[in-house]
């Protein structure tokens, strides 16, 4: 039984930074007529992020634009404005596939043919392989292409 104290020992530290304002847990999905507090309902529930800084609420924020600026993800407006106020090297980037994409979506509502589409996908795929680009750039690049193109594949123009 000696080993159990060994885990057991930290768990009050635990509890006592977990119950800190800065630690504070909320239940995202809480009901304001539940009578449980939100540790009680959900007590595995994300980090209160009205309890962070400024700081750290940007840098989330960021975190996650750029995660979906990587993963080929069109941005709303919001987000390209964000990028464009707190991260302009991001920003450049974003508005360089935004145009890249558009220009290719263009090409694919305009192809007579699936065989045409096809054609127009292997083609922007191989002209991002011979592009020299950087790894990171060269995968961006191509994760949007890929998502224009699944997306247009599954539109009712392809369909047809």
């Amino acid at each position: 039984m000696g080993g159990m104290n060994m885990f057991t020992n930290g768990v009050p530290k635990i509890n006592a930074i977990l119950s800190s304002r800065k630690y504070s847990m909320k239940n995202k999905f809480s009901n304001e007529n539940d009578t449980k507090t939100s540790k009680e309902s959900n007590p595995f529930s994300v980090f209160d992020m009205e309890d962070s800084s400024k700081e750290e609420r940007n840098s989330y924020e960021l975190n996650r634009i750029r995660g979906k600026l990587y993963a080929g993800k069109k941005l709303t407006a919001k987000e390209l404005i964000y990028l464009r106020d707190n991260a302009p090297e991001l920003y450049l980037l974003a508005m360089k596939l935004k145009r890249e994409r558009e220009a290719f979506e263009s090409k694919l509502r305009n192809a007579k043919s699936k065989e045409e589409v096809q054609d127009i996908y292997i083609t922007k795929v191989g002209s991002i392989n011979l592009d020299g680009r950087g790894t990171s750039d060269n995968s961006t690049h191509m994760n949007a292409i890929q998502d224009a193109f699944r997306e247009f594949k599954e539109s009712d123009r392809y369909k047809k």
